[in-house]
Order: C-alpha cells, then sequence, then structure tokens
C-alpha cells in the first residue's frame, strides 16, 4: 500500500504458475482507499475507508463473509454488506478464516446487533 492508498501485487497469481515478477498496481481496488490488508492461503481482506473488501476463488468455507445465501467464493474484489459504513481498524486472513476489528463507536455497534 502507498501514501495514495492504493495496493501493489507480485508473485505467483494463478495456479498455472503465471507470474507478476515486479509490483504492479491491483485495479480490482480503484476507488477505494486502502487502510488494511490481509492474505491468507488464496483469500484476502481489505478495509477501506467505510467498507470491508474481500475476495478469493473457490474453495472457500465462509471466510469471506458474504452470508449464507450469497456466493461463497469470488474471483474479483465484492464488498461485505454487512460491515458497509462500519470503521474497519484491523483485519487479518487465514487458512478460513477471517477476522476484522470494527469501531463499536463508529457503525460496530450497529454491525453487531445485525
Amino acid at each position: 500500500v502507498d501514501e495514495a492508498e492504493r495496493c501493489y501485487f507480485w508473485g505467483i497469481t494463478k495456479s498455472t504458475g503465471e507470474a507478476t515478477m515486479y509490483p504492479k498496481l491491483y485495479e480490482g481496488l480503484n476507488g477505494w482507499r486502502v487502510r488494511e490488508i490481509s492474505s491468507g492461503q488464496s483469500s484476502t481482506i481489505v478495509a477501506s475507508e467505510e467498507s470491508l473488501i474481500t475476495w478469493g476463488p473457490s474453495p472457500t468455507f465462509g471466510e469471506l463473509g458474504y452470508g449464507k445465501d450469497d456466493v461463497k467464493s469470488s474471483t474479483v474484489t465484492k464488498k461485505v454488506d454487512d460491515l458497509e459504513e462500519t470503521n474497519i481498524l484491523k483485519v487479518a486472513m487465514g487458512f478460513s478464516h477471517a477476522l476484522a476489528i470494527v469501531d463499536p463507536d463508529d457503525g460496530g455497534k450497529e454491525a453487531y446487533e445485525k
């Protein structure tokens, strides 16, 4: 993440071995100001101003946070609707789990009560 809150990536990006050998702007986050980011084995979680964004290819096991009636995986960035307009303080992504710490005085209490 740079000073303009944009995200860059590099390394192997596909299971076929396709690789990016130098930092490249990640276009999937255009329009969001990235504050926090974390990656797990195949999924990524991002805290932006008042949005939580996740993505990860199948198979995923609920760690993307889209809910039981929505898609389970996404290869493109997607907002977590239940935490929209919530101040996300920290994020972490692991194998089959995610963590978002929210500010209880800035949308967190309402998200908890949903």
